[in-house]
């Protein structure tokens, strides 16, 4: 009950974003055969960051711009029109597109489960107060691990720098 009340409150409040280099999610359903939900979102053809890092090591300054300046435009988007922190973001939440495009994936699902289910604690929202668990470790801003962190479009520029480095070094900084 726990992980379908989640995903469905993140479609229902990721479906609200409109911007081009946003996944875009349509809908949630639930398969009757198996009960199990899921989120319906555009097709994209392409792979993600991560991979493309695996096999390009490091990129110029002009590639690591044409990257992350969607991305960021993308996230400022979504801090001044919906108020909501992406709080994971990281290589494999971004996706290279082959026509060239960058699309912003997944706003943390996964750090809410985590919140509730490792910590503990119940969390509401996009804009409240969050468990030490949310984002990945390497990515995660080091005050994102106090108890009593808050979520805010910083969390999302650290996680953005350690990328910028990563792009550049081939390593992540730490």
């Amino acid at each position: 009950p726990l992980h379908t009340r989640l995903l469905i409150d993140e479609a229902s409040l990721v479906r609200r974003l409109a911007h081009e280099n946003i996944v875009r999610v349509y809908d949630w359903g639930r398969d009757p055969a198996t009960n199990s939900y899921f989120i319906m979102m555009e097709y994209l053809d392409g792979q993600d960051l991560d991979s493309y890092l695996s096999k390009h090591q490091r990129c110029e300054w002009a590639q690591v711009l044409k990257i992350l300046l969607p991305v960021a435009h993308a996230l400022q988007y979504a801090w001044d029109k919906h108020k909501l922190v992406h709080r994971d973001l990281k290589p494999s939440n971004l996706l290279l597109t082959q026509h060239g495009e960058v699309k912003l994936l997944d706003f943390g699902i996964s750090a809410r489960l985590r919140s509730h289910t490792n910590a503990g604690l119940s969390t509401t929202g996009f804009a409240s107060t969050r468990s030490p668990h949310a984002g990945t470790a390497g990515y995660r801003a080091p005050e994102a691990g106090r108890q009593q962190a808050q979520y805010t479009p910083a969390l999302d520029v650290y996680a953005m720098s350690v990328m910028i480095y990563q792009l550049l070094e081939g390593t992540l900084p730490f």
